[in-house]
């Protein structure tokens, strides 16, 4: 699987493949709990999109120049192509479901725990990260365990957190030490990579690429406020020291108009307060990414930085 990420695939009201594919995967799961047995549990993929964890979408779909063969991939008429299978589980010696549209799956008693989540019975999220990770390239794996930790926040400390971490770091790092543990190398390797404070799987991928190009790590979700005091706005990569921000823009911070114009509000008000900000698309970050690395590094070096 690959980090690739994208919102559209056409105008701007046509969903990316991708896009239905989770829809249908959420869709898929809350119609199966209906006919699930006592003991079986959600898990994988399909578990983590009931959750809204950031998983990469089958390779399958990224295919532009085909759409109609992504359509095809995505045609209820084959309901039992990869794609188009949720995943369920079971604890052994129990027998993993055998039917149309499910990848039955045996697991260890010893290696996982299960709990209920928006009604329905699957992993929690450490096992599902322990579970699911080592089935992933590096910056997912990576990505899936920053949102698993994560605990959403609003900028500038405004209000509560609007929920907790679904698991801690700690947590994962038990996980991972569980004797009998398939992919522990690779959960091994993630570890040390995971941080708090990401909010999407191109925020970490993005992080990543910064500490692979030998860039200094930056301040994560961080509030900039004016030297008096006054709350700017919150930034997701930031080096105080330089006074330089750099933002990832989703699509939503180009198709709202509401975020568009609170974007060049905030933009403006960092540059008064004396800041300089790089802001980051996917085309930048999957596509042109020397050019990122080499616009944030002229950044750090105009500003003061040193390698």
């Amino acid at each position: 699987m690959g980090g690739r990420l994208g919102a559209r695939s056409g105008g701007a009201d046509e969903p990316h493949p991708a896009e239905i594919w989770r829809d249908r995967q959420r869709e898929s799961a809350r119609a199966y709990s209906t006919i699930m047995l006592e003991h079986q549990f959600f898990v994988g993929i399909t578990a983590a999109l009931v959750r809204r964890l950031p998983v990469p979408a089958p390779r399958e779909l990224w295919r532009p120049w085909d759409r109609d063969a992504t359509a095809r991939l995505l045609d209820p008429s084959d309901p039992d192509h990869p794609v188009n299978r949720i995943e369920i589980g079971v604890f052994a010696p129990g027998r993993a479901p055998n039917r149309t549209r499910v990848r039955g799956v045996k697991i260890q008693p010893h290696l996982a725990k299960i709990c209920e989540h928006d009604g329905l019975r699957m992993l929690d999220a450490a096992s599902l990260w322990a579970t699911l990770g080592p089935r992933l390239d590096l910056p997912d794996r990576v990505a899936l365990g920053d949102a698993i930790i994560r605990i959403p926040r609003i900028g500038g400390n405004l209000g509560p957190p609007p929920r907790r971490a679904y698991a801690t770091l700690d947590q994962l790092v038990a996980v991972a030490a569980v004797k009998g543990r398939i992919g522990r190398s690779k959960l091994l390797e993630a570890l040390p990579l995971l941080r708090e404070g990401m909010a999407s799987a191109a925020e970490s991928h993005l992080r990543l690429a910064i500490a692979d190009a030998g860039l200094p790590e930056p301040e994560l979700d961080y509030d900039v406020h004016t030297d008096g005091g006054m709350y700017l706005g919150t930034t997701e990569f930031v080096y105080p020291q330089f006074r330089l921000a750099v933002e990832y823009e989703g699509d939503h911070h180009r198709t709202e108009t509401g975020q568009w114009n609170r974007d060049i509000d905030k933009q403006a008000a960092y540059r008064d307060a004396g800041w300089e900000t790089i802001r980051v698309t996917a085309e930048k970050l999957y596509r042109r990414r020397p050019a990122l690395i080499a616009e944030i590094r002229a950044a750090l070096i105009r500003r003061g930085w040193r390698p």
